[in-house]
């Protein structure tokens, strides 16, 4: 698969069409765009899903990364090592894990035979 720079509205377009594509996972919402301007209904003829969802795009589908904890969580690792005075590659690295989540937004299809609204 292509890197996010060379995807253009035809080359997404021509590769949905030869791979039968029923779903976009894309960190770039502009692609949603393309989708619909293509006269694409989403989700009813393809599904639309962001590897990184914000509130900017409340509507879309996707996984919500929770940026600011993330954020906070680097900080106070940070201000860990400077004050136990960690200076460098630590010697055995910690590994930090923020839990992602769900926004269910509506440009994915309900696979549970639930309705939407």
């Amino acid at each position: 698969m292509r890197s996010h720079q060379s995807w253009t509205p035809g080359r997404l377009l021509e590769w949905i069409d030869r791979h039968k594509v029923d779903l976009v996972l894309s960190m770039q919402p502009e692609m949603l765009d393309w989708l619909r301007g293509a006269g694409l209904s989403v989700p009813e003829d393809i599904g639309y899903m962001s590897l990184s969802w914000s509130p900017e795009h409340p509507r879309m589908s996707g996984i919500d990364q929770n940026p600011v904890a993330i954020g906070r969580a680097a900080m106070n690792l940070l201000a860990s090592q400077i004050a136990h005075n960690e200076r460098g590659e630590p010697e055995i690295p910690r590994m930090l894990l923020i839990e992602s989540r769900w926004h269910s937004g509506d440009t994915v299809r309900d696979m549970t035979g639930n309705r939407r609204g």
